[in-house]
């Protein structure tokens, strides 16, 4: 019988800790399906653990032994150092309990003690499959704590790597290690989108980024987002002078310098670079003032900003085709229909492959605020006027979608009757000459 097994029987026949039966189990779940995955145990799954046996620990001694033994001045029936001893409220005091009742068996007990120590040693000798797997989960959960420093540790390295990309994204060539480290997050997210299973993650993300076509579109884009970075970066500098004048104006007119007693949220969020805390005054009301170098934090600011809306527009509108341009591997050319920044970056490319099939995609980034005003970007795409080639007829693709692109649109060899089979009504249109 398994330690979990034990515990479980332990339960069983113990009324007063039967309450605790439906935490057990779903505790016991989660052990096995560590053991299972052989997965390490983390720090909520530890902490449940400890809570539960400490539990039963204590409920364990306090129903056979304080009780029965101890309170209303029973404890006055046994010997003082007998008498003295104090019971287990969590596992990790029995081991010591233990010590001082192995010293006490040696001395001339009354056939009341030796009931009390015979007691004592029964619960322990049921509580040892308990000790068993907090001992096992202890364990564990320390290879976790130190995989998730290893890991903390290699993201902190990534992060840094990719603020440099980021920093020349738009003035230099990046190497192709670069380009796989830029979209790496993007790709990991749509191919967990797709499902595929049983295949090396990095090393795909790896083949999809040194792909000629995926290479060239992310070039491309890197090219053409030069201008919008500018008129982007222009734009929130007007914006943030704009905040701050406006918080000079009305700190003035109220007397009060806290921005947060005044202006909304995001707008505090802007200035929060720009002003600085001096304390409080004598009426114990927090004084600000703006910073002297504010036309350079201003314009660092809105560079960091632009920066990060052209490098999300990036990855994003690439990860969005680079899996089905690497599965087809015959791009013709590709163009701009339009692109712009009003404040926010959107843009729709047509792509056009060797077969005369081609798709439009339109995509956006947005920045939105969450109702506790947590900033996050949205990225609002959609596929359109998708035509495939079949056997020498253009097909427009009704309703047309990133999955139906990444599951249809790739097959070159479509025949008439296979894609009736998928689209019971389709639309066809000669091949322009």
């Amino acid at each position: 019988m398994t330690d979990l097994e034990k515990i479980e029987n332990l339960i069983e026949k113990t009324d007063i800790i039967t309450k605790y039966k439906k935490e057990f189990l779903m505790i016991k779940e989660n052990i096995v399906n560590d053991k299972k995955n052989q997965t390490n145990v983390n720090n909520v799954e530890y902490a449940d653990m400890k809570g539960l046996f400490n539990r039963i620990c204590e409920t364990l001694f306090e129903k056979h032994i304080s009780y029965p033994f101890y309170f209303a001045g029973e404890y006055k029936k046994l010997k003082e150092e007998l008498a003295n001893l104090s019971m287990p409220y969590e596992i990790r005091s029995l081991k010591p309990l233990m010590i001082k009742i192995e010293k006490i068996k040696n001395k001339d007990l009354t056939a009341h003690e030796k009931i009390v120590i015979n007691q004592i040693e029964k619960i322990n000798q049921d509580l040892i499959p308990v000790m068993n797997i907090l001992e096992w989960a202890k364990q564990s959960n320390q290879e976790y704590k130190i995989n998730q420093k290893n890991h903390r540790e290699i993201k902190e390295v990534e992060k840094n790597e990719m603020a440099q990309v980021r920093e020349v994204l738009l003035t230099s060539a990046l190497t192709q290690q670069d380009v796989t480290m830029f979209l790496k997050n993007d790709l990991l997210d749509k191919l967990s989108d797709m499902k595929i299973k049983n295949f090396d993650a990095n090393e795909y993300i790896k083949k999809i980024t040194s792909h000629k076509e995926v290479l060239k579109t992310f070039n491309f884009l890197k090219e053409k987002m030069i201008h919008i970075h500018q008129e982007i970066k222009q734009s929130e500098m007007k914006n943030i002078q704009s905040i701050l004048n406006d918080y000079i104006e009305k700190s003035k007119m109220k007397n009060i310098s806290d921005p947060s007693d005044f202006m909304h949220p995001i707008e505090v969020m802007k200035l929060s670079s720009l002003i600085v805390y001096e304390g409080r005054d004598a009426n114990k009301i927090k004084q600000y003032s703006v910073v002297k170098n504010q036309d350079e934090m201003i314009e660092s600011l809105s560079q960091e900003y632009a920066t990060e809306l052209v490098n999300r527009y990036i990855s994003k509108t690439v990860s969005k085709v680079a899996y089905c341009l690497s599965k087809r591997d015959d791009l013709a050319d590709f163009k701009i229909i339009n692109l712009k920044a009003s404040p926010y970056i959107e843009g729709t490319i047509e792509f056009e492959f060797k077969d005369n099939s081609t798709f439009q995609l339109t995509s956006g980034i947005v920045l939105s605020y969450s109702k506790y005003n947590k900033p996050f970007y949205k990225y609002p795409s959609i596929f359109q006027h998708v035509h495939l080639n079949v056997e020498g007829h253009l097909i427009k693709m009704p309703e047309p979608s990133e999955e139906k692109i990444d599951k249809i649109f790739i097959k070159k060899d479509l025949n008439q009757q296979q894609l009736k089979e998928i689209f019971p009504q389709i639309e066809q249109k000669k091949i322009k000459p």
